[in-house]
């Protein structure tokens, strides 16, 4: 949880109860002539070797309260994930230089890690062992609209964190 402070020059108000935002991200805690912003940001990194569609991708998710650490392929990818983790989620094209969405997360797998993922492509299709086997849910298909894609992160990380099942 990350914490912000903003000096709105006010005297602190009275009653120091919190007021929730964005949905019951965060909330407003009062202090001395101070507001502290607490927000609990859902850390993505994103894997995509496009520069236009990265840059849209890494304002929009941002613009929708994701803190993006984005990667140009899938060997960067793996190299922030392992020196800037935890993250949340992973966002994963499939078609990338160096290592492929599902070639990156075959490997973490491999390792016992079991972050949350989605992938997204302009053709991939998996079958729904394959899918298993990755741990992720369908591959969303390019070109996706924000909405999905946040729809996809949210029930990926959800179900990350669920148990694993019998």
């Amino acid at each position: 949880m990350r914490q912000k402070e903003i000096d709105d020059g006010r005297p602190p108000p009275e009653n120091h109860a919190s007021s929730e935002f964005c949905g019951g991200s965060g909330g407003v805690v009062p202090g001395p002539g101070r507001l502290t912003l607490l927000t609990e940001m859902t850390r993505v990194l994103l894997a995509e070797d496009e520069p236009l569609l990265r840059e849209i991708l890494v304002e929009g998710l941002v613009d929708e309260g994701f803190d993006v650490e984005a990667a140009v392929d899938g060997v960067e990818a793996l190299v922030l994930y392992r020196a800037q983790r935890p993250f949340d989620a992973l966002l994963l094209d499939e078609e990338m230089p160096g290592l492929t969405g599902r070639q990156l997360l075959r490997l973490l797998r491999g390792e016992g890690d079991r972050v949350a993922a989605v992938i997204f492509s302009g053709n991939l299709v998996l079958e729904a062992g394959e899918q298993a086997e990755l741990g992720i849910g369908p591959v969303l298909r390019k070109p996706v609209s924000m909405r999905e894609l946040c729809a996809a992160l949210h029930a990926a990380i959800a179900a990350a964190k669920r148990p694993p099942g019998p």
